[in-house]
């Protein structure tokens, strides 16, 4: 930041206890060919009283060009509220000089744009949903299921060893498809 801005701001904020910036009341935007163009006019500001319009490309500021939005916010805001100010503006092909009374950037303005700019200062973050609680049809879904029925044990003698265990199941429909088998019946081991 400037040195002579701040020195400008700190004066004025102790004389007055804020700082008055100038206000046009107009939205803009870099059309297609890099011009500054007004894309809408706020009521009763003072943009509508000078009778700007919509699509008006501004082209200068007391004979200084404008090439971008961000210098003429700069230059707008840098007056004072009440100044008098000319614009060169291009109307349908024509250019065109306009004078405007500059208003005052007021409060409530300032406190919409530093929201817009910086909402987590302005709005608490809203706190996270709670989780929800299942309805009791969901929750037996959830409920572990009946354990099947132990399989039935088959065991025989080997040498020295009197037995080795070993659980069997009956395949079913379901996995005689997955291995393959051709007749739907067998045995699984299921447990050694």
């Amino acid at each position: 930041i400037p040195v002579d801005i701040v020195k400008s701001v700190t004066s004025e904020i102790k004389e007055k206890g804020r700082v008055e910036r100038g206000w046009l009341g107009v939205s803009i935007e870099e059309n297609e060919e890099g011009k500054v163009e007004i894309i809408a006019v706020e009521k009763e500001s003072p943009a509508e009283l000078a009778k700007l319009k919509e699509e008006d490309i501004v082209l200068e500021i007391e004979r200084e060009e404008i090439p971008s939005t961000k210098i003429l916010v700069k230059e707008i805001r840098k007056r004072k509220p009440g100044k008098t100010i000319t614009l060169k503006i291009e109307r349908n092909g024509k250019e065109i000089d306009v004078k405007v009374k500059l208003g005052e950037y007021s409060e409530k303005n300032v406190r919409l744009e530093l929201e817009s700019k910086f909402p987590r200062l302005f709005f608490a973050p809203k706190p996270p949903k709670p989780p929800l609680v299942p309805k009791l049809r969901e929750l037996r879904k959830l409920a572990k299921p009946p354990e099947p029925p132990e399989p039935k044990m088959f065991s025989w003698g080997l040498g020295h060893r009197k037995y080795i265990g070993i659980y069997l199941e009956e395949i079913n429909r379901e996995l005689s498809v997955y291995f393959g088998v051709k007749e739907g019946r067998g045995l699984l081991v299921a447990k050694i």
